[in-house]
């Protein structure tokens, strides 16, 4: 026999199953179909699920991001305020360090005041 002609023929004879076996073949060939499509759908529920999850955190994300910037805007506020604040202070203290300054200049006699009511009292006599 040609070398061409058996390994045809023992291709052949991989492929002829007496009925028993074709039988006991195709379940299985049905056996693995259906656990590759309960496999296939698993993944395809499990692909949904992640799918959800996916955009209940891209949603959950978006809120955060935006509170993240009211709250920001809300301390750069706040940071102004305490800066305005201070310099409102600064400003007072300064006032009221130039009027403690006046009533102390105030309290001081001028020497004209002192010899005007010198001059008074002498004349008087």
């Amino acid at each position: 026999m040609k070398q061409g002609a058996k390994l045809t023929s023992q291709m052949n004879n991989r492929r002829e199953l007496n009925p028993d076996q074709r039988r006991a073949k195709n379940e299985g060939d049905r056996r693995r179909r259906r656990e590759h499509t309960v496999e296939f759908q698993r993944l395809q529920m499990a692909e949904a699920e992640l799918q959800a999850l996916l955009e209940t955190q891209r949603s959950e994300n978006r809120n955060l991001r935006e509170k993240n910037e009211r709250l920001n805007a809300m301390l750069s506020n706040l940071m102004n305020m305490i800066h305005q604040l201070r310099e409102e202070r600064r400003q007072q203290r300064e006032t009221m360090e130039m009027v403690d300054s006046w009533i102390q200049f105030d309290r001081v006699p001028s020497p004209n005041e002192d010899g005007a009511s010198n001059e008074a009292t002498t004349r008087g006599n």
